[in-house]
């Protein structure tokens, strides 16, 4: 086979994600030695995914159908858009013909698997309901779903090695713990080089402090200032212990070891278990490796607007009573600017082929909101009713100049 698996998706902004975290996750797997000596696999080979989907209606071309034949695997993103997609269920139905049902694997990012699985992975050739292998991605946000994502994916890695799913994540856990553990040495090593030389040291300074005690003839102002220049040059060398800390901590940090940079930086500074001098070289290798260091920029926020998806572009109204923002989801959204409060979103528009219309210009006044997409000019009531649209090319080009409404 050329590719161990074919990742089948609807193009929509959230599957467009996953499938390429999907993408990179597995081609980037690196399987642990012990599971390598099981299978005789040392990685995941190529993993296809196509770029474009092609209009409603097509056929499978020629590339699409290799690339079917040619994988172990098939694996379909799903979301509540996916049976809605004839051609991800072409590509499923291609798959079931030239191999199996056994082969198909699912990943469900979104909604509940009976609205979000496609008929063909919910039933076998019978007509008998089954269950489908699936890994559950789902999170109320990015971050929650990243997390899911890094264990949901030894499932599917799992079924692609056809080995067992409990066996791969106590090695992958293996090995994640051996790689803790040579950096934990590195810091010991550095602590040690250190600790080794200031230990010669500290001896020497007490065998010299004992024999400053044992010369009783030494006269009690003199003793006195030989002990404090000793204590001095003690400090002196905790300073410069300090300083070969701050350096460590920095190389460590540009070799992209934050971990260690920050735990290495630590011992320089003083604490309540730490009684040495304080070198601004720590403090300033302690910052830079909790990336915390002060840029300049002295700049403070009063709210936060949560979006699903990034914003690309904002529109306040002419009594500056709202503000219109649009995501890269092509999603309009309307803010109340007293309190800040969500008054109403607009969903995206896709066209016929199931493509989303891009929102060229968003705005609001008090009757309603006015958006300017692709293909038309649309006006919403607050309750979201679609009041009017015009699809008037010459129409919707003066709005793309001036999108306030046309009396």
């Amino acid at each position: 086979m050329k590719y161990d698996a074919f990742i089948s998706y609807r193009h929509t902004p959230l599957d467009m994600e996953m499938a390429k975290k999907l993408h990179k996750g597995l081609e980037t797997f690196h399987i642990p030695k012990a599971v390598q000596k099981k299978t005789g696999r040392k990685n995941i080979k190529r993993v296809f995914r196509d770029q474009e989907e092609l209009p409603i209606g097509s056929d499978l071309d020629e590339n699409i159908s290799t690339a079917l034949k040619e994988s172990g695997y098939l694996i379909v993103v799903c979301s509540p858009n996916t049976p809605k997609s004839e051609w991800v269920c072409k590509e499923i139905d291609s798959f079931i013909q030239m191999h199996d049902r056994a082969h198909v694997l699912a990943m469900l990012i979104e909604g509940e698997p009976n609205e979000s699985f496609p008929h063909q992975l919910l039933v076998d050739e019978n007509g008998t309901p089954v269950e489908p292998l699936a890994a559950d991605v789902r999170g109320n946000d990015p971050k929650e779903r990243n997390k899911k994502f890094k264990t949901e994916l030894l499932r599917l890695v799992a079924a692609i090695l056809e080995v067992n799913y409990d066996d791969l994540r106590q090695r992958h856990r293996e090995r994640k713990i051996r790689k803790i553990a040579s950096i934990v040495s590195g810091i010991a090593a550095i602590v040690a080089i250190a600790g080794i030389a200031f230990g010669l040291y500290s001896s020497n300074m007490a065998n010299r402090m004992k024999k400053l005690a044992d010369e009783k003839a030494v006269l009690a102002d003199e003793k006195t200032k030989l002990a404090e220049d000793i204590l001095a040059e003690y400090k002196d060398k905790q300073a410069n212990q300090s300083r070969f800390y701050a350096q460590s901590s920095q190389a460590l940090l540009e070799s992209g070891n934050r971990r260690a940079a920050v735990l290495v930086a630590s011992q320089a500074l003083p604490s309540q278990d730490n009684d040495r001098p304080y070198v601004p070289e720590a403090e300033y290798a302690l910052s830079s490796a909790l990336h915390a260091y002060d840029v300049g920029h002295d700049m403070e926020y009063d709210r936060t607007l949560e979006h699903d998806y990034s914003v690309i572009s904002m529109d306040m109204s002419d009594d500056r009573s709202r503000l219109v923002t649009v995501d890269i989801g092509d999603n309009v959204t309307v803010w109340n600017t007293d309190d800040w409060s969500k008054i109403i979103r607009i969903d995206s528009k896709v066209d016929e082929n199931d493509y989303v219309l891009h929102v060229v210009n968003a705005h609001a006044d008090e009757k309603g909101i006015y958006i300017a997409n692709e293909e038309s000019f649309c006006i919403y009531d607050y309750s979201g009713n679609l009041v009017s649209e015009n699809k008037n090319l010459e129409y919707i080009r003066d709005m793309y100049i001036d999108h306030r409404p046309m009396s």
